[in-house]
């Protein structure tokens, strides 16, 4: 078989395919033999155009991973579900990829400076509405822009009662519930200034979000929050990123210590 010259994998490198014989080979897609007619009218059976085709294919992926890893593993990604990133993939391209960040995080695994970037789909225990929301109201630019969009999504589903004559606030799937797992997770910690310790970051939260919906008080925080050890909030950022992984050593060190 000639190799066309105008192939796409001439800019692999590939200067020549030498012919090893006649080998054993075993049929991988069909459990019977099969036979199929080239464009020359030649019938071939698919085992020897497929071991061709496969070395290709196996060539360049081996040459892409290598040579262009961060644009390989973005692919692979984008093309895996939740499951298969965690239990497969993750192991291997861990060190390529940032953890989702509520600020530059989009709709799918994107590269952005020289890192691949995971989206917030990949967030466990959220809920869809919340996703939903999250991706509706991007970009934001700081933790009162947040806020103030949480609160026109409110505004948008308020409601006439018509016994009382006033308008009743509407919900949001990014109640302070799920805004306190993401902001422990460290999914929001570009929103915020820098410095600033996980209850730091609560109060400033709560305190915006009662600015935007003009209410005189924030809410208090949980005092489950309050009373976290490292420990615990890495069981906290587990919960919702499974793929996150660190030592553990300096965490039990700290409790114990």
């Amino acid at each position: 078989m000639e190799l066309n010259q105008n192939y796409q994998f001439k800019k692999l490198k590939i200067k020549s395919v030498k012919s090893l014989g006649v080998r054993k080979v075993y049929d991988l897609e069909m459990e019977t033999n099969h036979n199929f007619i080239l464009a020359n009218g030649v019938v071939a059976h698919n085992c020897f155009i497929h071991s061709l085709e496969y070395s290709l294919i196996s060539y360049a992926c081996a040459y892409l991973k290598y040579y262009f890893p961060l644009e390989w593993w973005c692919a692979v990604l984008r093309n895996a579900d939740k499951n298969e990133i965690e239990e497969k993939f993750w192991k291997y391209c861990k060190h390529f990829v940032e953890l989702p960040d509520i600020r530059y995080s989009t709709n799918n695994f994107t590269i952005k400076n020289d890192k691949i970037v995971a989206p917030l789909g990949i967030l466990k225990g959220v809920g869809e509405g919340a996703h939903e929301e999250l991706s509706q109201n991007q970009p934001y630019a700081s933790i009162i822009d947040f806020c103030q969009k949480i609160t026109e999504q409110k505004k948008k589903k308020s409601k006439l009662n018509p016994e009382t004559n006033k308008v009743r606030m509407g919900t949001s799937a990014l109640n302070s519930g799920v805004v306190s797992k993401l902001i422990i997770s460290g999914v929001m910690d570009s929103l915020f200034p820098e410095g600033l310790d996980i209850i730091a970051k609560l109060e400033l939260y709560q305190k915006e979000l009662a600015t935007a919906l003009n209410k005189k008080r924030p809410e208090k925080i949980k005092e489950e929050y309050r009373n976290l050890n490292q420990f615990q909030i890495y069981q906290h950022r587990k919960s919702i990123l499974p793929i996150y992984s660190d030592d553990l050593i300096p965490y039990i060190t700290k409790v114990n210590g």
